[in-house]
């Protein structure tokens, strides 16, 4: 039975990571997304019908997160389902967005494989750490596709990443980053991991931490401040509790060589670049000069508050959003800036709370309050652990929480397919680590 369970986990994980790789580098890597899904589906059935003389019920925990999903779907459904019948339509839009709530259905059965598989942390932090695969892939793959490697420093200066190997750089920025922030948690598993383990774990972390800057995307970095917070207390207070104020101070000295020598390199001009350009959108909208790149995000926040107040119940639905988009831009520039026959055709308004607020209504806002309510709360009872090793993965989880979040203000990453399916697989992940055995079974 044992090694039955260990073939079975060796599929299950290697499905998971061919399913994360299609996300990450979707346009580079073509492994449609259905086919993994269905390889997945059919371990779960093997798993529930071969072994019926297993226990099948998960625990009240487990339990929660199912249920939050079935919630999620459901808030969901209801004003798409009311919206295709008072339209008599059932367009591309709205076809796209019942899609990918159906793919809750796939998480609740990949959640319960991996509960029910016994997957430990440690497998699943060494998971996370092949995971990074996928991010150097889509920055060697651009590179050489685009010929970068001939003058290669003028290269990442001027191309952003993720726009050719992944869906979009913006999207590839959050992926890497996203591995980038839950990965500092896995330092605190060095002892556990091994040194082989525990080099991978560094050289991922400097993989990630590039393909986040390469893809020069503002909004995977709006992750880094609080993230660095959760850390640095964490760790800070593990070494001082436990008299080791040497390698504590240790530590800060390697930060702050660190962050000298990115201060000196590419990376941080990258960095300096695309921050300075922040600033400047800021004073330009200010200043009546509204079109650019965040002066039109603040014309669609307000275009997207005034729908949502026109519209509170149900929205004006996904097949709608498009010319609801332009009419209430088209007013925010008139009336706002003076500027008559302009407005904004966007597939989505940049902001994930007002998206769903015009598409959806009360229900679709209060869905995705209460997905972050659960995730944090979870993640912050358990941070309040005695064990250190359980209170990292807290630490994990709200990192994870925070940093998904802010995302979700300057961008809808449940808009599209891809970061939909890649921020709903990650926050399962992390809540099967909270709760898994910290070893495989052979080194119980």
């Amino acid at each position: 039975m044992s090694e039955t369970n260990n073939t079975l986990k060796f599929l299950f994980l290697g499905c998971s990571f061919l399913f994360l790789g299609s996300l990450i580098a979707s346009e580079s890597f073509f492994v449609p997304h259905e086919l993994l899904i269905a390889c997945l589906v059919g371990l779960f059935s093997y798993q529930k019908w071969a072994h019926q003389n297993l226990e099948t019920s998960l625990n009240p925990f487990y339990k929660s997160w199912l249920w939050l999903l079935l919630a999620f779907f459901i808030l969901n459904i209801i004003p798409s389902v009311i919206h295709a019948v008072m339209d008599m339509a059932y367009g591309d839009r709205l076809k796209q967005h019942v899609e990918n709530l159906l793919h809750l259905a796939f998480f609740a059965i990949w959640f319960f494989l991996a509960v029910k598989l016994n997957v430990s942390v440690i497998q699943l932090w060494k998971f996370l750490i092949l995971s990074v695969i996928w991010v150097f892939w889509v920055l060697f793959y651009e590179t050489y596709t685009l010929n970068g490697f001939e003058n290669l420093s003028s290269f990442i200066v001027l191309h952003r990443y993720g726009d050719v190997g992944s869906m979009y750089f913006i999207n590839f920025g959050i992926y890497a980053n996203t591995l980038f922030l839950i990965l500092l948690g896995g330092l605190f598993w060095l002892r556990k991991l091994g040194w082989f383990w525990g080099f991978a774990l560094v050289v991922a972390l400097v993989v990630a931490l590039i393909g986040a800057i390469f893809s020069q995307s503002r909004t995977a970095w709006i992750g880094w401040p609080e993230a660095m917070v959760a850390w640095t207390v964490f760790y800070s207070y593990y070494l001082w509790i436990n008299q080791r104020k040497r390698v504590l101070f240790a530590g800060a000295v390697t930060v702050i060589a660190v962050v000298i020598l990115l201060a000196q390199s590419s990376l941080y001009n990258l960095v300096e670049k695309r921050t300075v350009q922040a600033i400047n959108d800021v004073e330009a909208y200010m200043d009546g000069r509204p079109s650019t790149s965040l002066g039109l995000r603040f014309i669609m926040y307000e275009a997207g508050w005034n729908s949502f107040v026109d519209h509170p119940l149900i929205g004006v639905g996904p097949a709608e959003f498009p010319n609801e988009l332009k009419e209430q831009t088209g007013y925010v520039f008139s009336e706002r800036f003076g500027i008559q026959d302009k407005y904004l055709s966007f597939g989505q308004a940049h902001n994930q709370f007002f998206m769903s607020a015009m598409e959806g209504g009360i229900l679709a806002v209060m869905s995705l309050l209460l997905l972050f309510f659960y995730l944090f709360f979870v993640f912050a009872k358990q941070s309040k652990n005695k064990d250190f090793y359980r209170i990292s993965l807290g630490i994990v989880g709200l990192v994870f929480t925070i940093a998904s979040f802010l995302t979700f203000m300057p961008e809808s990453p449940l808009y599209r397919r891809d970061s939909f399916l890649f921020f709903f697989f990650l926050a399962s992940l992390i809540l099967v680590m909270v709760r898994a055995p910290i070893s495989d079974d052979r080194k119980k």
